[in-house]
């Protein structure tokens, strides 16, 4: 739902007005998601760029008033001039993040302009709740085979739940049900076991669903067939609990949709090298894991991998049609872990204004965030981790409007590698860590462009830190120190220099390299440099535990986060889910090692283990059973007589079905 507010330029004689001061227009409160809201406040006038937009926000029925983000100024950027330009508005945009589900907030937006229009608006506004789990007692059990499905959905109206018993189902399906959000037609498993769909390698869609809308997926398998659910259209679309898995598309719309819900989903592709690209290139190209397209999009704690691309916005809505009713904005991606794709982890490519990309995890691929282009923004992308991948930040077709803040971005050559032509971008509190090549390869021809309180990895050589141009390589900069830099551009007044000794057990990728993803840890050490050397960004990292906010995406003394499929909880828990801490803590020393290593184990608690060695490839070459172990410290003599040098990885299995991984280097 859009609410529109009108404010009228007669509300100013003409002969008050200057091309300096603000005449607020059209203010927009976009459609809210589970943890944010949105809004956009359409003006005239500012050219001097000096008004500015501030939030505040509370929940109904309390007194106290919790700062948000000040809103990002659009003001006349040309995003993708070289290809299909498009000029972005006159105004300003943002969204008030940390919000908690189903929640009413009294959000109270100023405007202030020095040179006069200076106004204020406020609103009650409500965030979206947690899907429920659909009850109806319009229940109709399916059993195999497909035949009974088939002529069950071609029964079923809105309010419709198929409870789909184990077994498989081999075929392909068109739904074509126009349901309403409080009746939906529901698919779901029935408990009994894997409810399977398998698409029997068919070349089309499995689920064609184009056109309807409210169709819910629960609990079931999706499997073996070119495209799982093909959502052209669709409203409403909830899949939530599914595994889709050896698919070339998972869930895809190229045209508009709205108001989608994907959720705690194992979506699995069929690209089996994913580094070299070439070979993904020739054939998978573009096949995507979770393409989306509209407005207010939430994908949340999807865990995918094996694609071309992880999640994607379709690039095929292209422009904004005005600048008053943009068609892709309002999306979330939060909590998803991705490996093992060909291109991109997340892109945002094609989006307008306010999307939120916070707390997911990418490893092993070639770029990490997308947003070739972006319209305007803002694009909030914060407290992400990428690793292992040539271009953990693709800021190409002169994108504007990136906010960037307490990211840990690690790249195989350069950690901040792209066409330097991004515009209107703020970057704080994250860090940039890589291989031997430059930290920075890039740079920004726009003044409103903002570097501060960054940690960057120190390169071996120095004269290969930061390479910086200010028109697209007609000219460029070398510097060696943050202090040159600083001279040089004004940025980093505050940046520090960071090491990978500063994070608990964390190296510099080496491409080609599939790391596990539950072998890094990247939490800061304690006595690491980013700790209280970053700025407070409001919601973000205002609740710091220091002196001051860290840089990158934990805080020191924080856990990693629970990324991707959630363990199975009540629908009303699903706010946050922290990692376990009953895994136990494993060393291997010394390491790297040339033949023999002592293998540390601290059991938090009693029980069995089981050691794999595995290679890079994920071939297990060595197990080891270790039963009934007491709590407390284990030390295990290793020795790897038969191994060739390599990088190899410990695997630890524990009765409760956790798993740790350690990343060992044998030299020989």
């Amino acid at each position: 739902m859009f609410i529109r507010i009108l404010f009228s330029l007669f509300v100013l004689p003409c002969f008050l007005w200057s091309a300096n001061s603000t005449v607020p227009l059209q203010f927009f409160s976009d459609p809210p998601t589970l943890y944010c809201l949105a809004y956009r406040w359409i003006i005239l006038g500012d050219d001097n760029r000096n008004a500015t937009v501030t939030v505040k926000f509370r929940e109904v029925g309390t007194s106290t008033w919790l700062v948000g983000i000040p809103a990002l100024r659009n003001k006349g950027d040309v995003i993708n001039k070289d290809y299909d330009p498009y000029t972005t508005g006159n105004l300003f945009a943002g969204s008030v993040l940390g919000l908690k589900p189903a929640t009413s907030y009294e959000v109270q937006i100023t405007l202030t302009d020095p040179d006069g229009g200076s106004t204020d608006t406020t609103l009650t506004l409500s965030t979206l709740d947690i899907p429920p789990s659909y009850q109806s007692s319009n229940v109709v059990h399916v059993n195999p085979p497909a035949s009974n499905f088939t002529a069950a959905i071609a029964s079923a109206t809105p309010g419709t739940i198929l409870l789909i018993h184990k077994g498989t189902y081999t075929g392909n399906y068109v739904i074509g049900i126009t349901a309403t959000k409080t009746q939906p037609v529901v698919i779901r498993g029935a408990g009994d076991g894997e409810a399977i769909f398998d698409g029997n390698n068919y070349t089309g869609r499995i689920f064609d669903i184009q056109g309807s809308h409210y169709i819910h997926f629960e609990n079931v398998s999706i499997r073996n067939g070119n495209t799982a659910i093909k959502a052209n259209g669709v409203n409403g679309l909830m899949v939530r609990n599914c595994k889709i898995t050896d698919v070339n598309w998972g869930i895809m719309a190229y045209t508009e949709t709205q108001n989608w819900y994907i959720a705690d989903n194992t979506i699995t592709g069929r690209v089996s090298v994913w580094y070299p690209r070439s070979d993904a290139l020739v054939n998978h190209p573009d096949e995507t894991g979770i393409l989306i397209a509209g407005i207010q999009q939430m994908v949340y704690h999807n865990t995918v991998s094996n694609f071309w691309d992880g999640i994607d916005v379709s690039n095929d809505i292209g422009k904004p049609p005005s600048v008053a009713a943009p068609t892709t904005m309002v999306i979330d991606y939060w909590g998803n872990d991705v490996a093992n794709c060909a291109d991109d982890g997340f892109e945002i490519d094609f989006s307008v204004h306010n999307v939120r990309v916070w707390e997911n995890r990418f490893v092993n691929g070639e770029s990490g965030i997308s947003t070739q282009p972006f319209y305007g923004g803002p694009a909030y992308i914060y407290r992400n981790f990428l690793y292992n991948m040539r271009q953990p930040l693709k800021m190409n077709n002169w994108p504007s409007g990136l906010e960037i803040y307490n990211n840990t971005f690690v790249g195989h050559g350069q950690a901040l590698d792209c066409d330097p032509i991004w515009q209107n971008t703020i970057m704080k509190n994250n860090l940039f860590l890589c291989g031997d090549r430059y930290t920075i390869e890039s740079g920004s021809p726009d003044p409103a462009t903002f570097l501060d309180y960054n940690g960057y990895f120190e390169t071996p050589d120095v004269t290969r830190f930061i390479k910086w141009t200010v028109d697209n390589w007609v000219t460029f900069s070398k510097y060696m120190s943050l202090a040159e830099f600083t001279t040089g551009t004004g940025y980093e007044a505050h940046g520090i220099m960071v090491t990978y000794s500063d994070l608990v057990d964390l190296t510099a990728p080496l491409a080609g390299i599939t790391y596990p993803v539950n072998i890094l840890d990247y939490r800061l050490k304690a006595s690491a440099a980013p700790v209280d050397k970053g700025t407070v960004i409001p919601v973000i990292s205002s609740q710091y535990k220091g002196a001051a906010p860290d840089m990158g995406c934990l805080e020191e003394g924080d856990a990693i986060p629970a990324y991707g499929v959630r363990p199975t909880i009540p629908v009303s828990l699903q706010h946050r889910v922290a990692l376990t801490h009953s895994i136990p803590l494993v060393s291997v020393s010394p390491n790297p090692f040339n033949l023999h290593a002592q293998i540390g184990i601290e059991m938090v608690q009693a029980g069995s283990v089981a050691l794999e060695i595995v290679d890079q490839k994920g071939s297990a070459i060595g197990k080891l059973m270790l039963p009934d172990l007491a709590a407390g410290y284990h030390r295990i003599p290793w020795q790897a007589t038969d191994l060739p040098a390599g990088i190899y990885f410990l695997k630890i299995n524990t009765q409760a079905g956790q798993r740790a991984y350690k990343r060992m280097l044998i030299i020989k």
